[in-house]
């Protein structure tokens, strides 16, 4: 994918000039923000509260008189937070603990949530694939870079000066793996918040009698884009909202079901629901 931008250069320039350098502010400056606009605001539009993007290593690959073009190269880099990393690798644990260990099922059980739909989007399709070449490994800062191609050129018969970017591919998936984490944060607080209010009102109409269910977990699987499931020994099905369990705790649930151990439940309705679950 190719982003191109225009720019108008002052008028002691002329058509017949050679366009700015590589290394030229006008066009690092201009490479950089088509960088932020295509790739990183689109995948996080505030992404660019978290990263900054870096141009380097810039190289001159040749000059085409006859287009009065500069080709390009050089390397991208996010400077980020450890914060944000941590989101992010985060992020890929939790696709990686709660799905099916099937690297492509866990992927795309994960992204279904993620899009809070069934059928992913070419976006996404990518993003499955990046992430399944990662294995799984956490991001470090060093990995936030990608070899980067672009151009510098006088439009024909004019004075705009056109930078085109081919987009780092390298990058692309950081930014949506950010905007995911802070949203399942955010998503985790407000169910957290609007449990805690509700805890209350449903201990008095139960007399506060929520008793812990003891399960003996024999199998533990995601069974919806939000669901987790747990089946007891006895074939009992319990259903939760797996992404308003901490991680540690969800966790915990699958070890559980790889040794047979137990866990308790709590707000279990009668339907087999629940609203928590704790080590017992």
């Amino acid at each position: 994918m190719r982003y191109l931008l225009c720019v108008f250069i002052p008028l002691l320039l002329t058509a017949c000039s050679k366009p700015p350098g590589c290394a030229d502010p006008k066009v690092v400056d201009l490479a950089k923000q088509i960088i932020e606009d295509n790739i990183i605001k689109k995948a996080d539009p505030d992404g660019l509260k978290r990263m900054q993007v870096g141009l380097s290593l810039i190289t001159e690959e040749g000059y085409n008189s006859d287009i009065s073009k500069w080709a390009c190269s050089g390397q991208v880099t996010l400077q980020t937070s450890p914060e944000t990393l941590k989101v992010v690798n985060d992020e890929i644990d939790l696709i990686r603990n709660i799905t099916h260990p099937n690297a492509t099922q866990a992927l795309a059980l994960g992204l279904f949530r993620m899009a809070g739909k069934k059928v992913l989007t070419d976006e996404e399709e990518r993003l499955t694939f990046a992430l399944e070449a990662r294995g799984w490994k956490p991001y470090t800062q060093e990995e936030l870079k990608a070899s980067i191609n672009f151009s510098s050129q006088f439009e024909a018969g004019s004075k705009n000066l056109i930078v085109g970017v081919n987009s780092a591919a390298g990058l692309n998936q950081f930014p949506q793996l950010t905007r995911l984490g802070f949203a399942r944060q955010q998503q985790a607080a407000a169910q957290a918040s609007a449990q805690a209010a509700a805890q209350p009102a449903s201990a008095s109409a139960s007399g506060g009698n929520d008793q812990a269910v003891k399960v003996q977990v024999a199998k533990a699987e995601m069974c919806g884009p939000e669901a987790l499931c747990i089946t007891d020994a006895g074939g009992t099905i319990y259903t939760g909202n797996a992404f308003a369990i901490p991680d540690v705790e969800r966790t915990y649930i699958f070890e559980a079901a790889k040794r047979q151990g137990t866990v308790c439940l709590r707000g279990v309705s009668s339907d087999k629901t629940f609203d928590s679950v704790e080590r017992c």
